[in-house]
């Protein structure tokens, strides 16, 4: 009877549990029913999205077709109008024609391919979004493999283009910007961009890896550094800056050559100078190394603004010079005659009784000129002295002035027949020595700087002594240039006798040079290389036949010097400079630093109370500050000595006394600058630059000054730091819900001190099961739950009451962490504009982490995050850094960055004020 009741009773169970379970299974069916319905609803709303999308990108498509028929038509009038100049234009413009035309093709094809590939980007994006969107609709989410197999079969739609190689041996910029070019073709990523970079490296240029760290070897960055470093034009304007200078055309070099050379060394010589800029660059240095002085004459009478514009004057040029056949070879001396008068039917008219006689016998200077240097309204020139000439004559782009215009009619004419126009005529300073003139003279075409002619001669009396190449201008003789073959003519310093060197001895010996120095004045002694131990000076010398020569004998032996033994060379000089300016301050520092004593009003008061001898008392000073009263206090070890106030400081054991200057406030920074931060300062501490101050000055609260400068120093500051670190205060992280955050603890499950729970009854409910309960099974709670329902029901009733412990828990330890913690915060509270230093400390093999800088900077706050996190940025051009509060420190040094402008925030108006409240 009891078996049948139970078997009845667990039938009647298992019927009740059937049915919940079905119950369940109904709902989850729905649930289900009732999730579909919402992605059915979600997918055609992506749908409607998309199709949106395609009509933006239609609308996009049908904008930049009427922007093509816009440039295509602006293509089609610059067409109109080079074939309108091409006419204009004869034979001999067919090789510039050519070259304009190819410009024109190429940027139409540059033009028509950015708007392709813009095209087909937008394509290209249309095409994964539906991808993507496709993907988003589907019931099951895509694996990695799909995601890697979907983005490898998107870029395989495009054909891969292969970079070339390179070995060092080309221009890297030019191979740069291939590189990147085909990267951005293939849509590459930096790592791969790296990794492509590596493989294409050939010979010299991948020895360069060994240098790279293999964990950097990834970063595109760090290798196109290395590389710029080894191989780029970034290092080397300088060199090229100094070819602008020396480049002259070649022999065989063409004039299209020559100007695409001068165009590639100005753009790496001055990468980020203006157009403009480079534009007179070019043009000055095209004219100057033109092999073709007519040539270069013609060109400086033109008005010329770009580069290309002189190339097409010398082309022409050429041309026409080519084309003519009466050509005449260059004249190295003509003389000119009377001045005539043309009447408007060309005729030659009788000669103008008012007009001067100008004539002149040189128009260009060889190696027999008279040369003299001077000053042209205080311009460097070179006179040519020609007493054939009866006007003087200036080359018009000597001095920028426009000249004074003269009639027409007046001209000069050769002997030959030919006439040169004169531009006008300027009223100049001439200085010649000492002597300054004021002169006027004629502006036309010559060679030379400036032609001296007889009416400046004879106004001034010249006196010229042409054997001894000597010019006297009343009573001043003034050397003249030596001849122009002598300047790259050096003559030999031989020895006149035997000469005896004893060891560790130095002399002057009287040396005479090898040749002839007749024209020469003054040149330079250069030794020879020796390796016997002596040495000889490098000293400025008059050229004669007696040359002085100091030698010293550094070595351990005597050394004999025989007759005609050359010592060296002596290189002929145009000019000496002389020094006709001296700092008056370093001539007498005394007398200045007595001016700066009598205009500090400290100091001034102290020296009258000294120049009286009577000590004022207490009452006359109490009214002073602080450092009159210092001074009073040591009144008995003040002196003047030389007019200069000093104080008497006495050795502890009273031996020895040491008098200190008493500085003024206008001297502490120089002094400071010196004493610390100069190369001799070495930036010592505050104890031996404090010693080293005490040894020659004094002032008050002179310790204080010395440690603010030392903590000022960036230098310093770099390499120490801060005395105290930043730290921010405790940010909170409550956790309200299971594997909200996960803590892996080896030994337990035990439970944890903040919930007094173990993670397994926070996230299950319930216990672990031992081993021992698996054998053995678990012991019956009182009220264990019979059925389903009643278990969920308990579950989460219980689950829920555990969490809401724990939480309360949780904030009661989370208040006590923090206030133990921010108790030791110095959290620094810094504003957009504040300068500080930056905690980024980097280690070099092979140099101690003592010598390396800890600390950056100074940086400038560009903005506050949050209350932990800052933006910063070293200058206007790097990149902004995102920090925490702990890595800064606030700056104190001597150049804070003043180039962050912090805008004002905006008046707050009623709707503001409103919206706050």
């Amino acid at each position: 009877m009891v078996n049948t009741r139970s078997t009845r009773y667990d039938e009647e169970t298992t019927t009740m549990d059937v049915s919940e379970i079905l119950k369940f299974l109904q709902q989850g069916r729905q649930e289900d029913e009732r999730r579909r319905q919402e992605d059915r609803e979600e997918a055609e709303r992506r749908h409607q999205e998309i199709c949106e999308s395609q009509q933006v990108i239609n609308t996009r498509l049908n904008a930049f077709s009427g922007r093509i028929d816009g440039v295509e038509q602006q293509i089609d009038q610059v067409g109109q109008k080079v074939n309108r100049i091409e006419k204009e234009f004869q034979e001999n413009r067919e090789e510039i024609e050519r070259r304009l035309e190819r410009k024109l093709e190429d940027t139409k094809r540059q033009v028509q391919k950015e708007i392709l590939e813009k095209i087909e980007g937008l394509e290209h994006q249309l095409h994964r979004t539906s991808i993507t969107d496709s993907g988003d609709c589907s019931t099951s989410p895509a694996t990695p493999l799909q995601n890697s197999t979907l983005m490898h079969a998107e870029r395989s739609v495009h054909k891969m283009l292969k970079p070339p190689t390179y070995d060092g041996q080309s221009s890297w910029s030019m191979y740069r910007r291939q590189f990147e070019a085909a990267a951005k073709a293939n849509g590459w990523t930096p790592q791969e961009m790296a990794t492509s970079l590596v493989i294409s490296l050939r010979g010299q240029a991948l020895e360069i890896l060994q240098s790279i760290p293999e964990e950097q070897q990834n970063d595109y960055d760090r290798i196109v550094g290395a590389l710029e470093i080894r191989y780029g034009h970034k290092y080397l304007r300088q060199v090229y800056q100094s070819q602008i200078k020396s480049r002259q055309q070649r022999t065989n070099e063409s004039l299209q050559e020559y100007e695409a050379d001068i165009e590639r060394l100005i753009h790496l010589a001055y990468p980020q100078a203006p157009k403009e800029f480079l534009e007179q660059i070019g043009i000055q240095t095209f004219i100057d190394g033109l092999l073709d002085t007519e040539m270069q004459q013609a060109l400086r009478l033109g008005r010329h603004t770009t580069i290309s514009d002189v190339l097409v004057a010398a082309l022409e040029f050429k041309a026409a010079k080519e084309a003519s056949r009466n050509y005449k070879p260059k004249i190295a001396s003509e003389s000119f005659g009377k001045p005539q008068l043309v009447d408007t039917e060309g005729r030659v008219s009788t000669t103008c009784t008012q007009c001067p006689k100008i004539s002149v016998s040189k128009i260009s200077s060889d190696e027999r000129s008279l040369v003299i240097h001077g000053y042209l309204d205080d311009k460097w020139c070179s006179f040519i002295i020609d007493t054939g000439a009866t006007r003087t004559i200036l080359r018009p782009n000597i001095l920028p002035k426009p000249p004074k215009e003269l009639p027409r009619h007046v001209k000069l004419e050769t002997a030959t027949g030919e006439q040169i126009p004169v531009y006008g005529e300027l009223n100049v300073k001439i200085q010649l020595g000492s002597k300054i003139m004021y002169h006027r003279v004629l502006t036309a075409d010559i060679r030379d700087d400036c032609i001296l002619g007889l009416d400046i001669l004879s106004k001034h009396d010249f006196v010229v002594d042409i054997k001894n190449r000597i010019i006297q201008i009343q009573n001043e003789e003034i050397v003249m240039a030596p001849k122009l073959q002598d300047y790259n003519q050096s003559r030999r310093i031989i020895v006149e006798e035997d000469i005896q060197m004893p060891q560790g001895s130095e002399n002057i010996i009287i040396a005479k040079l090898d040749g002839n120095g007749e024209g020469l004045s003054t040149g330079i002694v250069e030794a020879n290389e020796r390796n016997d131990g002596l040495l000889i000076a490098r000293t400025l010398v008059q050229m004669n036949n007696q040359i002085p020569v100091r030698i010293a004998n550094i070595s351990d032996r005597k050394i004999i010097l025989k007759k005609n033994e050359v010592l060296g060379r002596c290189e002929p000089i145009e000019r000496v400079i002389k020094c006709e300016e001296v700092n008056q301050a370093q001539l007498n520092p005394a007398k200045e630093l007595k001016k700066s004593q009598k205009k500090d009003s400290d100091l001034k008061l102290i020296r009258n109370w000294l120049k009286n001898g009577v000590r004022p008392t207490w009452q006359e000073v109490s009214r002073y500050g602080t450092t009159i009263k210092g001074y009073w206090a040591q009144w008995s070890s003040l002196c003047l000595r030389d007019g200069l106030l000093h104080r008497k400081w006495e050795s502890p054991d009273g031996v020895s006394a040491v008098y200190q200057l008493v500085l003024p406030k206008a001297r502490i920074h120089q002094v400071l600058e010196e004493l610390h931060s100069s190369p001799s300062g070495g930036h010592f501490g505050v104890t031996r630059t404090l010693a080293r101050v005490r040894d020659r000055f004094y002032w008050v609260n002179c310790r204080r000054d010395v440690e603010e400068w030392c903590k000022r120093c960036d230098l310093c500051s770099a390499k120490k730091g801060p005395n105290t670190r930043s730290r921010g205060k405790m940010v909170q992280y409550l956790s309200g819900a299971p594997f909200e955050r996960v803590a892996v603890d080896i030994l337990g499950p035990l439970p944890h001190e903040s919930t007094t729970y173990t993670p397994s009854m926070l996230t299950s409910g319930r216990e672990m099961k031992l081993p021992t309960d698996l054998i053995l099974g678990r012991p019956l709670e009182e009220n264990q739950e019979r059925s389903l329902p009643e278990f969920v029901e308990n579950l989460r009733e219980r689950m829920d009451q555990i969490h809401r412990f724990a939480r309360e828990k949780l904030k009661i330890h989370s208040d006590k962490m923090k206030q133990r913690l921010d108790t030791t915060s110095t959290e620094t509270a810094f504003k957009p504009g504040d300068a500080v230093w930056l905690y980024a400390p980097k280690r070099t093999k092979g140099k101690s982490p003592k010598l390396q800088s800890n600390w950056e900077g100074p940086y400038t706050i560009i903005r506050k995050i949050n209350d932990l996190v800052y933006r910063i940025q070293l200058s206007p051009r790097s990149k902004p850094k995102v920090v925490h509060l702990e890595r800064l420190a606030r700056y104190t040094g001597h150049n804070p960055p003043d180039w962050f402008v912090v805008e004002d925030p905006p008046p707050k108006t009623e709707d503001s004020v409103i919206r706050d409240e």
